[in-house]
C-alpha cells in the first residue's frame, strides 16, 4: 500500500512540474510579445495571473519535495 501511495504522490508532483514548465514557456512567450509590442497592456491578464499561480505551485512542489527528503533522510 505504500508503494501505490508514493507512486500517486511522484504522479501529482510530476504533473505539477509539468504544468508549471509549460506556464513558464508560456509567460516567456507572452513576455516576448509584450516587449515586441512596446510594452502595452498585456493582452490577457487573467491567463497570465493564472500561467503565474501555477509556476508558483510548481516550484512550492519542487522545493517542498526537496525539503521533505531532506528531512526523511535518516543516514
Amino acid at each position: 500500500m505504500a508503494s501505490v501511495c508514493g507512486a500517486l504522490r511522484f504522479s501529482k508532483a510530476i504533473t505539477v512540474i509539468i504544468a508549471a514548465a509549460v506556464c513558464i514557456l508560456y509567460l516567456a512567450v507572452m513576455f516576448g510579445q509584450w516587449l515586441l509590442a512596446g510594452e502595452e497592456a498585456l493582452p490577457s491578464a487573467t491567463a497570465t495571473l493564472l500561467a503565474s499561480t501555477v509556476v508558483v505551485l510548481g516550484l512550492q512542489t519542487v522545493f517542498g519535495s526537496l525539503f521533505m527528503s531532506m528531512l526523511a533522510d535518516n543516514s
